[in-house]
């Protein structure tokens, strides 16, 4: 059937240490991202995550565009535009 959910932990996405390589079949990442301002810190994070993931494993991670806080909240789009909401997976 499907697989239970043994425990959520909450950790500094920049170091991951108390897990070893490749232990994870995926994990989740909310937040650390888009709260981590300095570059270097953002590809500690990456490169943790990665680190701890099996090969072939999955990383759902959520992220905000660079400008996201900078355009106010439901603007209006210019007539005859649309609105579009896009996903990027890499």
């Amino acid at each position: 059937m499907g697989a239970l959910v043994e425990d959520i932990i909450e950790a500094d996405a920049r170091d991951l240490t108390r897990w070893p390589d490749d232990s994870f079949d995926a994990a989740l990442s909310l937040g650390p991202f888009y709260h981590l301002p300095d570059p270097a810190d953002r590809e500690r994070a990456a490169a943790e995550l990665a680190r701890v993931l099996k090969p072939g494993g999955l990383a759902f991670v959520a992220l905000h565009p660079a400008a996201a806080h900078a355009v106010p909240p439901r603007r209006a789009a210019p007539p005859g535009t649309a609105r579009v909401r896009a996903t990027t997976a890499r």
